[in-house]
């Protein structure tokens, strides 16, 4: 037998390769034979010719397009269409006024989808961030339940006008949202991305866009989570009551006979724990329900969440009702109309701060039971005749079974928006927004407490409301021209916000059960309170063009005008550009089977700030004085005709880089914030009658470097990522007025300066220089100048009035960041977030009080952290002095003493998660269903003394950035979650 193979045929296939996204010709698209050497590639119309044989298989390739692999047929003619590879550069990014895709982006922007988001247990967003998004310093100022983190992105934005990003939901600014009603998150960051928002965007902008419907099967979704929490006390410990007496009786030294007079043996064995106390653990919960989808030519959203979180500290807690509803309507191909409306309701039980200082404060030999269980009131506490030892003489634990402290609230947000296609290049667009609030806080002292004793009880109401509108109204372009794309808007701006409240107080309670303002005897105050309104105006465009799809040009121009400023400095103009190029898409880069993506950006812009009280401008008058019985005023503000915006010149040069077919991802942006004009309080002379006027004096500059990496790989069932981010900052004041070069800001005794050449927020006041060994007094710096006032020597003095003012460290964080990594098998997740900061000085203003050598014999004391001593005997190297009764020459006064390290790393977030397999939930009418363990907080590193490095970045009457007093500490978090989808 013989068998005949007869030779595959060779014949010519052609054709046109075109893109699915536009139907337009590709030219350089890759054409080759499979497992043979023969290749061609289009020309200029995405035109082809290649030899092959009937039964090869041709393989079509082109930068940003999936391979397409088809088999020859008998045709000689074969027309191909490639679609667009799904990679991060055709992932649409939401930036308010408008969105653009990540090949169109020129800013710098960074977003987070919701799974990010709700690992962790808060009520607010903000906790939520801190370690996800390069750039951004998240602080936790306090633990109190529904209390938000400070934000601060690339640093702080102003000295005396500093403020948080702005947030925007939904395209409008302001508004309501919930953590899990979030679809993804975006931060804004440098001029080219926040721009657009001229002076309220100024120190950065979030945009939040929440879920919408998005099948026509409605899809409803239940959330519920429950946990409990814990205090974390850090490396903060309170003497025992052994401890204390051991310390207390080195106070007293060797007048034995005194020390046992006033301290009794049996102290030592007793052992009250105050601040074990006042913390107790605590229960949260959290549930949401929603129903979403679309019909034809509506698409809905409907969501009730509510939130209930005990403090850990004795009578403090925070609920909360959102319920959120959400309607679009496509009323034909030209117009469409969306309306959504929120409402939330929360209401807050809030932590006296005198309670706060007693639970460090008191003695552990004052028990606050009686032998019978219960709780002495303060007639017997404060009777000079019981046996107390604590300084103040107060229970917190007895007020707090009488005394109520809080606040509820109201606010209803309202939100529509309407768009009209002229044409299918020209459209127009309106959004409006009305929101209104009210609030009301009330404090409650008992009679038969301590806080209500002297005054027989106490009753204080502040009532206040308010409402705004704002309207935006757009008229966009967009049209392309072959490789030419152009997109451009205008639009005008205008918003009204006013408010109120009035004031309430009285005293003489005619009875304890009687906690409302009709019940007091004694009027205090009945018509104290203040109104406020301001308005605003700006003028919008901005223009955007793109060629070949690899080279980009973006500029914007805001006027914007606000009531707050003077007459004729109302209005301020800001504008800049970005440029970006897609390198990539070069045909040097396009056959590298290394990079995937690769895009420069550079951007450069300017926006204001006017995040001051409204009628600095003008002089005003405290009209709540009395004279001879009749009502009077006084001067309370000076005028200052010339008050105007601060400005902000932002720089940016980053890029953007994906290799390994995008298994890597890696952002790296260098940046620079110039602040001029800024917002001060001058001082002025004392003849003036007036301490500081509010004026456009100060320079401040923010430099630094910011960089995201992402790895992600899938090995069949196993999926695994992780992130790293971090960014340094480094701030400096780059004028004070012509002619000082240096300002304070103060919080009671506890000062920090500004200074040219220097950082803001620099701890002012004398530098610790230790302990002498010879003695165990303290010791200061001294400095000496000459007469041109240049420094010619340093010392030493035990004096702490001869001690100089100076810098000594600064509040501010250079180093913030976080890494995260994710884990998936099979429906079973587990992930881990790490937040770090470091280059910041904390201010441990609690030390002065309890680590004070003995200055309050009626305080409790810290106990010594490891590495640190106390001067016992001549020669002693020590870092505390000798325990001296009436304290140790001043030693526990205000100095760099109580300055301590700020940084920490702190294990944020652990989640284990399981997903149901789907052929269960189909088989029981469910669409997914997921149960998940979380886990916050468990662990942080940290040299810091106090119960938490996390501290605060805020200006106040009583708090400075970086200053540690009396924190309401954060909790570890342990919940269960459940999510069902049907």
């Amino acid at each position: 037998m013989v068998t005949c193979i007869a030779p595959a045929l060779t014949q010519t296939v052609s054709g046109v390769i075109i893109s699915e996204v536009d139907q337009q010709p590709l030219p350089g698209a890759s054409i080759s034979v499979r497992n043979a050497t023969t290749g061609t590639i289009t020309d200029i119309d995405g035109k082809f010719s290649i030899n092959a044989n009937a039964n090869d298989s041709l393989e079509v390739s082109f930068l940003g397009f999936e391979t397409l692999i088809v088999k020859v047929d008998l045709s000689s003619v074969m027309n191909l269409t490639l679609t667009e590879k799904k990679t991060t550069l055709s992932e649409v990014v939401i930036m308010g006024y408008s969105s653009k895709t990540q090949k169109e982006l020129t800013a710098s922007v960074s977003t987070l989808k919701a799974d990010k988001l709700t690992q962790i247990s808060s009520p607010n967003v903000e906790n939520m961030l801190q370690g996800q998004v390069a750039g951004l310093t998240v602080s936790s100022s306090s633990g109190q339940p529904g209390t938000a983190a400070d934000i601060r992105i690339r640093g702080i934005t102003s000295i005396n006008a500093d403020k948080p990003p702005l947030f925007v939901v939904d395209g409008m600014i302001g508004g309501n949202f919930v953590p899990n009603d979030v679809e993804s998150l975006t931060v804004l960051k440098d001029a080219a991305a926040i721009g657009l928002y001229g002076s309220a965007g100024s120190a950065g902008v979030i945009i939040v866009t929440t879920k919408q419907g998005t099948t026509e099967k409605p899809i409803v979704s239940f959330t519920a989570r429950a946990g409990v929490k814990e205090a974390v006390t850090g490396n903060f410990q309170m003497m025992n009551g052994a401890q204390l007496y051991e310390a207390q009786a080195a106070m007293w030294g060797d007048n034995l006979v005194s020390f046992l007079s006033n301290r009794p043996e049996d102290l030592e064995d007793l052992n009250y724990d105050w601040l074990d106390a006042g913390f107790e653990r605590a229960p949260l919960q959290n549930y949401n329900l929603s129903v979403r989808g679309k019909t034809q030519g509506v698409t809905y959203g409907f969501s009730a969440d509510y939130y209930d979180e005990k403090g850990t500290f004795i009578n403090t807690d925070y609920q909360r009702l959102n319920l959120n509803g959400n309607l679009k309507f496509n009323i034909n191909k030209k117009l469409s109309f969306h309306t959504d409306i929120n409402a939330q309701f929360t209401e807050d039980n809030v932590n006296f701060y005198s309670w706060f200082e007693d639970v460090f404060w008191n003695m552990p030999w004052d028990n606050p039971y009686d032998s019978n269980g219960e709780l002495y009131g303060p007639k017997y506490v404060t009777n000079p005749s019981n046996d107390w030892y604590g300084q103040f003489r107060r229970s917190y634990l007895y007020s707090a079974d009488y005394n109520e402290l809080g606040s509820t609230g109201t606010s209803i947000v309202w939100s529509n928006r309407a768009k009209y296609d002229i044409t299918s290049w020209l459209s127009a667009e309106v959004r409006t927004r009305l929101d209104a609030y009210n609030f009301s806080f009330s404090e409650y002292y008992a009679p038969n407490t301590d806080e209500g004793l002297a005054t027989n009880g106490f009753v204080g109401v502040n009532n206040g409301g308010g409402y705004g509108i704002s309207s935006t109204h757009f008229l966009r372009f967009n049209k392309a021209y072959g490789s030419h794309n152009f997109s451009a808007f205008v639009a005008h701006e205008g918003g009204y916000s006013t408010s109120n409240t009035l004031n309430f107080a009285g005293q003489n309670l005619s009875s304890a059960t009687i906690k409302v303002p009709a019940g007091a005897s004694e009027i205090i105050t009945s018509d104290a309170g203040f109104g406020i309104s301001y308005s605003g105006i700006s003028y919008i465009s901005e223009a955007s063009y793109s060629f070949m799809n690899k080279y980009f040009a973006n500029a914007y121009y805001r006027r914007d005008g606000s009531s707050l400023f003077a007459a004729e400095k109302r209005f301020g103009n800001f504008y800049g550009g970005s440029l970006g190029w897609l390198v990539s898409e070069e045909g040097f880069l396009a056959s590298s089977d290394l990079i995937d993506i690769f895009k420069l950006r550079v951007s450069y812009g300017l926006t204001g700030n006017s995040n001051i009280p409204p009628y600095l401008d003008l002089a005003t008058y405290n009209i709540t004085r009395n004279y001879n019985g009749q009502p009077a005023g006084e001067p309370n503000n000076p005028a200052n005709p010339f008050l105007g915006w601060e400005t902000t010149k932002m720089g940016n040069v980053g890029f953007d880089l994906e290799i390994l077919r995008s298994s890597i991802n890696l952002s790296v942006d260098l940046y620079q914030k110039s602040v001029e004009g800024m917002l001060l309080n001058n001082p002025l002379p004392f003849s003036s009658g007036y301490q500081s006027r509010t004026e456009n004096i100060g320079d401040m500059r923010n430099r630094g470097i910011e960089a995201a990496l992402t790895y992600q790989k899938s090995f069949g069932d196993f999926k695994y990522s992780a992130n790293v981010n971090f960014a340094f900052n480094q701030n400096e004041i780059t004028k004070i007025t012509d002619v000082l070069d240096q300002q304070t800001v103060q919080a009671g005794a506890i000062q920090q300066i500004n200074i040219v050449g220097q950082e803001a927020f620099q701890w002012y006041m004398p530098k610790w220089i230790g302990v002498n060994p010879d003695d165990g007094t303290p010791l200061w710096e001294t400095v000496e100048y000459d007469e041109n006032g240049n420094e010619t020597s340093r010392g030493t003095t035990g004096n702490y009035n001869e001690a100089d003012f100076q810098a000594v460290g600064s509040a501010l964080p250079t180093l913030t960041g976080g890494i995260s990594n994710n884990f998936s098998y099979k429906g079973i997740g587990l992930s881990f977030l790490f937040t770090f900061q470091g280059g910041n000085d904390i201010y441990h203003y609690t030390r002065e009080f309890v680590d004070s050598d003995g200055a309050n014999t009626g305080i409790n004391l810290m106990q010594l952290q490891d590495g640190w001593s106390r001067w016992e005997q001549a020669g002693d190297d020590a870092t505390h002095p000798q325990l001296k009764r009436g304290g140790n020459n001043g030693a526990h006064q205000t100095s760099s003493r109580y300055i301590e390290d700020g940084s920490f790393v702190r294990l944020r977030n652990v989640t284990l998660s399981y997903s149901l397999p789907g052929k269960l939930l189909k088989n029981i009418g469910m669409r997914n269903a997921t149960i998940g363990i979380n886990a916050d907080n468990l662990w942080t590193y940290t040299q810091f003394s106090g119960m938490d490095p996390d501290v605060g970045l805020s200006v106040g009457s009583y708090t400075l950035p970086g200053l540690s007093y009396l924190k309401y500490p954060i909790s570890k978090q342990y919940a269960i979650s459940f999510t069902a989808e049907f």
